[in-house]
Formats: C-alpha cells, sequence, structure tokens
C-alpha cells in the first residue's frame, strides 16, 4: 500500500494533535483574556518608554557611557574562510566551516571624547537570511557556540604600544541555559562556551563585556577583537558579528547586577532509612562549579528550565534530593533567598553548610529564609532535601532586595537606536514592574501565558495513516538492485491473489477499503488467524503452531476442521471474543484433566491431539495479577495511564541515553498505582520490568506472537522476595486473619486462594506443620517479625498480631511459588 518512491518519505505517518472536548473552549477563553491584558499593555507602554528614555540617559551619564564612532578598518578569518563585510559596520561569513576564528579592527581616531577610557565592549551576534533558518550560527540547526573572546587596544600614534584587554564580566542578553553555556565563559577561556541556543531561538545576541582597567589612547586607539569558535560540537560558528565599543567611569560595575543560572537538580540518592539518607554525603555538597558531565555515583545533574518559584514534586522515600544554582556577583553584595522543603532541608554555598533543619513536613514557598553574602566572583548554591515517607517537594527563589539592579540595567547602557527590538522590549517590561498598575497587568499577562503552555500540553499527538492526494507510480524492484524500480512492471493496489485479489465492491482502492476487507465476514484468513491465537492462549499451543505465519512455510493446523468451525462461529457471532472464549472454555477438551497416560503419550508426546489438557504456566503478566487477586490488592478498575510499580531502583539508568532521555531515572508510583492490572504497567524497552521478563514477558522490542516458556531457580527467588510478592504474602495473610478464626479453616481459605481448589488432608496437615514452625520461630524473634511485614506500600494492619502475621506471610509467600498456583493444568 506504500509507494516506493523513497526521496519523499511518503510512508510516514502524519500527526494529529488530540484534544480534550472542552479544550477549545478554554483556549479561546485564554486568547481572549490574554489579547485583553495585551492592549492595556499597549496602552500603557508609551508612557513606560518616555520614563525609561529618561532614566537611561541619566544611568548612561552619570557613568560617563559614550559609544564611540569606531571605524571597522579590517577583517579576517584563520583557516581561509572569506569573509564579507556589510555596510552596516558587520562582516559576514561566506562559507560554512567547523570552526573559525574571526578577527575585527576597529579604529578610534585621536581626539575621540573621553577616547583614554574605554572600558565597555558590545559584541552583536546578527541572524541573516542566508543562514540555515535565518539565524544565528551555521550549523544546520541554526545554533552556534563563542568558545573565546580576546581584544587587545594599540595606540594609532605608536602601534608599538600594545595593551591587552582583561576582561571582569560580561551579561549576555540570552544564554542556552541547559548546560554550561554562559557568556562569562568566553571571557574566562573555559566550559563549553557561550551558547546562543540558535535551534531553539530566533534573532540577533548581545553581549556586553565590562573591562577591569580602562584601555585606549588620546591619540587614537586601534582595537583588535579575536572572536573564536572553537566548539566540540562541529560547526557551531557564529555567522555575522558586529563590534562597538564605549568609555565608562569607574564605578560602574557597581551598578550593575548579579546573574542567576537555572535551578540543576540530582537524585533521588536512596537510602536504609531517614537518618541514612540525612548524614550521607553523596557528592553535590561540595561542589564549586556546576558539571553537567559530573556522576554522582549513577546520578548527574538535570536541568530544571521551570524551577523558579513553584514547588517541584519529587518522588522517593528515604532518599536525599539536591538543587543547585549558580551565582555570579561582579561586585560584594548581600541576596535573600526563599526556600521550602518535604522534608528535612540542608543548605550549602560553596561547599559551606549555611542551613541543616531536621523536620518533618509537606513543601511549601517561604518555609527558610536566608541571605547570601557574596563575594566577587561565581558561587555555588546547593540546597539538600531529605524525604521519609509519603511524596516529596522542593521551592526555591532568589529575592533581590527592592531596588536592587535589575537583570537587563546593562543592557540600558546601549542607546536605542543600537540595541534590537528584544533587548528594548525586556527593558519595558523590567523597567515598567515599577509601576503598580503595569506590573499588575504584566503578572497577569505571564499567568496566562503560563496557563496558555499548561493547556497546549494537555493535546496529545496522535499518529495517523494519511493518504497521499497524488498517488506516485509503483513498481516492481529490480532483483538483486532493490533500488531500482522496473518501468515495465507496474503495480497497482490489490490483496493477493490467493486471497482472492480483489477489495469489495464499492470499496476504495486505499487503506480504507484494504481494512474494510480485512474486517469483512467474507475475509478467509482474519478470522482464522484470531481463532488460532486465542486457542493458543488457552491451551500453549494454537491449531496452528507456528501462530505468527499462515504461509506455506507454516506448520500444518492439526484440526483444519475445528479450525475452519471455530472461525465460521466467530464471524457468526459477530466477532465476539467472549463468545469465543466461552465456547472454548466450555468445551470437554478445555475441562480435561491434564493427566496422560501411557498410550497417548507413546503415540502423540506433544499432545498435539490433546488427549488432555496441557499443563502451562502462566504468562508473567497473569502470575503477579493472581497474586495481587489473591491477596485483595488487585485494582480492577478499566483504562487510565500506565502505572510504575515496584522495581528496583538504577535499572534505567544504566540503559538510558543521558540527560536528553525523558525516562533516564525510574520514579515508582504510589498508591492504587502500584496495585493496577500489568497490562497497565510502564513498559521501557530497552529495560522492561524485570519481575515479567523473569517470566518470559518479551521486550516490546518487535511484535512476538509466541512466547516461549522458562523455568529458572530466579523465577522461585521472584516469588519469595519482591517486593511485589511480599507485600501481596503479607496482604493475602491478613484477609485470611480477618475472614476465618482458626488455623485450619485460614490454611484451606488461602490455599483455595491461590489454587482455585481446597486442600487434600495431606496437603493441609503439612501446612498447618509448617505455620506452626514459622510462628515458633518469630515468636523467638519478633523483631523479625516486624521487618517482615514493613514490606511493601500497602498498610499493615496492626490490630492482628505480628507474630502471628508474619507465620501467615510465610505461609502466603510458599503457596504464591507452588508449581500448582502458577501453572495451569
Amino acid at each position: 500500500m506504500y509507494s516506493n518512491e523513497f526521496e519523499a518519505a511518503r510512508a510516514y505517518p502524519a500527526r494529529l494533535m488530540h484534544a480534550p472536548p472542552a479544550l477549545a473552549a478554554r483556549l479561546a477563553e485564554n486568547a481572549a483574556a490574554l489579547a485583553t491584558v495585551e492592549r492595556e499593555l499597549v496602552a500603557i507602554e508609551p508612557a513606560v518608554r518616555q520614563e525609561l528614555e529618561v532614566w537611561e540617559a541619566a544611568l548612561r551619564g552619570e557613568h560617563g557611557v559614550i559609544w564611540q564612532a569606531a571605524t571597522l578598518v579590517a577583517a579576517r578569518s584563520e583557516g581561509g574562510t572569506e569573509l564579507e563585510r556589510l555596510d552596516d559596520g558587520s562582516v559576514r561569513m561566506t562559507t560554512r566551516p567547523e570552526r573559525a576564528t574571526i578577527e575585527l579592527e576597529l579604529e578610534i581616531p585621536a581626539g575621540t571624547p573621553a577616547g583614554d577610557g574605554l572600558r565597555l565592549l558590545r559584541l552583536e551576534v546578527l541572524a541573516d537570511p542566508s543562514f540555515p533558518m535565518g539565524r544565528v550560527g551555521l550549523a544546520p540547526n541554526g545554533n552556534a557556540v563563542i568558545s573565546s573572546i580576546r581584544a587587545t587596544a594599540a595606540d594609532l600614534a605608536d602601534p608599538a604600544r600594545t595593551q591587552p584587554i582583561a576582561f571582569a564580566w560580561a551579561w549576555a542578553d540570552h544564554e542556552q541555559r541547559n548546560g554550561d553555556f554562559d557568556v562569562l565563559n568566553a571571557i574566562f577561556d573555559r566550559g563549553d562556551g557561550w551558547a546562543l541556543e540558535g535551534h531553539l531561538r530566533e534573532g540577533p545576541r548581545t553581549a556586553l563585556l565590562v573591562a577591569a582597567q580602562p584601555f585606549g589612547q588620546a591619540t587614537g586607539t586601534r582595537l583588535r577583537v579575536r572572536i573564536a569558535c572553537e566548539s566540540r560540537y562541529g560547526a557551531h560558528v557564529v555567522g555575522r558579528v558586529r563590534v562597538a565599543v564605549a568609555s565608562a567611569g569607574e564605578e560602574l560595575v557597581r551598578e550593575l547586577p548579579l546573574v542567576s543560572s537555572d535551578w540543576w537538580s540530582a537524585g533521588p540518592f536512596p537510602a536504609q532509612d531517614f537518618e541514612a539518607a540525612w548524614a550521607t554525603e553523596h557528592g553535590p555538597e561540595s561542589v564549586t562549579r556546576i558539571d553537567r558531565d559530573r556522576r554522582f555515583g549513577k546520578l548527574g545533574w538535570q536541568h530544571q528550565r521551570d524551577g523558579e518559584g513553584r514547588v517541584i514534586d519529587l518522588r522517593g522515600e528515604r532518599a536525599a534530593f539536591y538543587f543547585a544554582r549558580e551565582l555570579r556577583t561582579p561586585w560584594r553584595t548581600k541576596l535573600p533567598i526563599a526556600l521550602g522543603s518535604d522534608d528535612a532541608i540542608k543548605v550549602f554555598l560553596d561547599g559551606r553548610e549555611l542551613l541543616a533543619n531536621k523536620v518533618m513536613r509537606g513543601a511549601a514557598p517561604d518555609q527558610e529564609r536566608l541571605e547570601l553574602e557574596l563575594e566577587p566572583g561565581e558561587h555555588v548554591l546547593v540546597v539538600k532535601v531529605v524525604n521519609d515517607a509519603g511524596p516529596a517537594g522542593f521551592f526555591g527563589r532568589l529575592d533581590p532586595a527592592p531596588g536592587a539592579p535589575e537583570a537587563m540595567r546593562p543592557f540600558a547602557l546601549i542607546a536605542q537606536e543600537h540595541r534590537s527590538a528584544s533587548i528594548g522590549q525586556e527593558l519595558v517590561r523590567a523597567f515598567g514592574m515599577r509601576s503598580p498598575s503595569y506590573a499588575k497587568l504584566e503578572l497577569r499577562r505571564r499567568e496566562l501565558v503560563a496557563a496558555r503552555t499548561a493547556l497546549d500540553a494537555e493535546r496529545v499527538p496522535v499518529l495517523v495513516m494519511k493518504e497521499i492526494e497524488k498517488r506516485e507510480p509503483t513498481r516492481v524492484l529490480t532483483r538483486g538492485r532493490y533500488e531500482l524500480p522496473d518501468p515495465a512492471r507496474p503495480v497497482s493496489p490489490r490483496p493477493p491473489l490467493a486471497l482472492g485479489g480483489a477489495l469489495p465492491a464499492g470499496e476504495p482502492a486505499n487503506r480504507l477499503g484494504f481494512a474494510r476487507w480485512l474486517a469483512s465476514k467474507d475475509h478467509p484468513l482474519t478470522a482464522r488467524v484470531h481463532v488460532n491465537r486465542i486457542w493458543q492462549m488457552i491451551f500453549g499451543v494454537g491449531i496452528v503452531a507456528t501462530a505468527e505465519n499462515f504461509g506455506q512455510q507454516a506448520d500444518a493446523p492439526s484440526h483444519p476442521a475445528l479450525l475452519d468451525w471455530l472461525a465460521t462461529e466467530f464471524v457468526a457471532r459477530g466477532f465476539s471474543q467472549r463468545e469465543l472464549l466461552r465456547l472454548i472454555v466450555t468445551s470437554a477438551s478445555y475441562r480435561q484433566s491434564s493427566r496422560r497416560d501411557a498410550t497417548a503419550q507413546a503415540l502423540d508426546p506433544d499432545n498435539r491431539l490433546l488427549a488432555a489438557f496441557p499443563r502451562r504456566r502462566l504468562a508473567g503478566e497473569f502470575v503477579r495479577d493472581l497474586a495481587l487477586a489473591s491477596a485483595g490488592l488487585l485494582v480492577p478498575t478499566i483504562g487510565g495511564p500506565s502505572v510504575k510499580p515496584y522495581e528496583p531502583e538504577g535499572l534505567w539508568t544504566e540503559v538510558s541515553i543521558g540527560a536528553s532521555s525523558n525516562t533516564q531515572v525510574f520514579q515508582r508510583d504510589r498508591g492504587e498505582a502500584l496495585w493496577r492490572r500489568s497490562i497497565y504497567t510502564f513498559w521501557k524497552r530497552t529495560s522492561p520490568n524485570p519481575q515479567m521478563a523473569t517470566f518470559d514477558a518479551p521486550t516490546r522490542e518487535y511484535c512476538v506472537v509466541r512466547r516461549a516458556t522458562t523455568n529458572t531457580p530466579l523465577q522461585a527467588l521472584i516469588l519469595w522476595n519482591d517486593e511485589q510478592f511480599v507485600e501481596a504474602a503479607r496482604a493475602l495473610a491478613q484477609r485470611v486473619l480477618r475472614e476465618r478464626s482458626d488455623d485450619r479453616a485460614r490454611i484451606e481459605r488461602m490455599f483455595r486462594l491461590c489454587t482455585g481448589r481446597r486442600p487434600q488432608v495431606a496437603e493441609r496437615e503439612l501446612l498447618e506443620r509448617l505455620v506452626a514452625g514459622f510462628r515458633a520461630r518469630y515468636a523467638a524473634a519478633p523483631d523479625d517479625a516486624l521487618a517482615l511485614l514493613r514490606g511493601g506500600e500497602s498498610a499493615r494492619d496492626e490490630s492482628l498480631d505480628p507474630v502471628q502475621c508474619a507465620a501467615f506471610t510465610m505461609l502466603a509467600s510458599t503457596l504464591f511459588a507452588l508449581d500448582e498456583t502458577i501453572v495451569r493444568g
């Protein structure tokens, strides 16, 4: 049904965004409210801009900021890449190298006001329509990374007098936040440089660099700026740049703001108990820089893009979690912070402990308040959250004091005509927040934008098959040269000749018509294939043993007439699976004994003629569901999202693809999700649920119609020791202790719940002796009984005697592992 024209990849599925029924109305309501708020902001924005212009001019005048009339006199690139000089003073790459260093030379003529007090450098990275996606970088995704920025100043009158320029600090209007990509890397020559995130954000980028000491000469200055793009990421080179320079006074740096990274997290780090989680240091406590490649055991740092000022929900009982962020300030300052935690909390600054509050509580804003004293330079704040039981959480927010410099203040030093529209708008918003009326509207706008994002997330992507509007011709591929269709052998869409060769009359020759043909009552194969799979599910082997293959190389059916009859009955009963199952399980073949006599064994060793019911171990999902059902834990709810029941920690981490994976860390669910039917278990194909995989559940990396059945010692260990089964054994013990009043009745009830029949006298007497032995063992060691009963999240019935409950828990565990419990026959 697919075209063999590979270039257009037309066989790829289309995608629809499925929305809940009421979502459209909620989106419309949000859009209307947002439009109203934005109109009100636009109405008062001119007044804000007027006040901003006055404030900017005063700020530049106060600090002697004068942008110089510098002339670009030379531009070159190392490695032979040609540069094109444009009329706006920028230079543009004409090729796309893997790495490059651009060198610009500018002249500031003699007699320029304050020409010997130069202090600021402005670097603009401009987007260009000729670049990939019209972004700032030459990489195929439009991104770029500047690894270093170097500059020297020479006297125009005496070129031998050259002054290297050391930059003390830098700000950028935008940095890639999901790693160590801040602009300070470019001036301090470290890490991965300044990443511009061109693949996600349009428009230009601007960096403002402050020199540690004034530079330049009254007799004129030749400024040489080297911009290196030597990232480990190939082709991440800026394509078009422009440089400007300004004078400024000594006190300017004290007017410039602290810079903070986003929050980063690491964890959970599980421990034996709460005390161990509180006392154990896992490594993040002492970090002085957030290195995204560093590992703490099996865990590393994860980026929290939207973690500021909200409670972040965490999962992991008796575990420690870490949150960290980098703080960079060019001047000595004090920074208030507000924190919250569930449960206990420790706070570290540059490896020094500032706070330890060993408390049990739910996470909420502003539970802890601290004031950090920061020296000039870079610092790392680390918060450790320790959870005891139940859900965990973290809240963090920086609280700059009123009147502290705004994050956009450095860019107010740039005249309006020389800055991008995005910087101008950010300045308007930052300055407008000083006005109560503007601040109220802006906060409302942000709330509505956040609400719109949340509403958009309610859409679910659904893959659909979409017909090509103009069908391309399809031809038989040439034998031995499968990339070459044979023009002399065109084909048209139709079923195979062996199955009739034609669609039903009136049906379209597309996927819809094909689907209707498959489900037609006259189709010769569909009902037989499905009936055979149902038969296989019940008897272990299908009437056609190769259930995945009904072709010429398949096994012949053991009972061809039976297969035909069941298929016609299935169709006649309206393709009802319920009626088909009832028909089979009420038959004599299903209800017969599994015992085989010697004659039948000799004549039919594989039992294909079904002289006896074939004994077969339950599928992995059924083994788990049987234990939960007998214990009274199984949640019968139909439908709903996938769930994550018990599983050993760390399995997902070993096979994940790093921080880009959304299933890097297994986070167990809580409550009823732990006891949902196994069909709802979340399935990671590279790390399937180990409990069910041990019982031969396939990995689902590809379709499996027939499962293998193995018997291994590991299966018994799962039934005895896995947390899910230990919990189920305790729940079953509690159930029979509540339902029955004496040992004999309890044992009979438990045996029947597990096997479906009552125990024989000899079996019951053996189990009674077993219970007595367990009871004596736990009476002598009551702490062991309590330890056994702590397994699992379901509540222990504390009204029951723990010794008695532990004894029957061990009996339940024994019965779960019985061959008769997990094998049908």
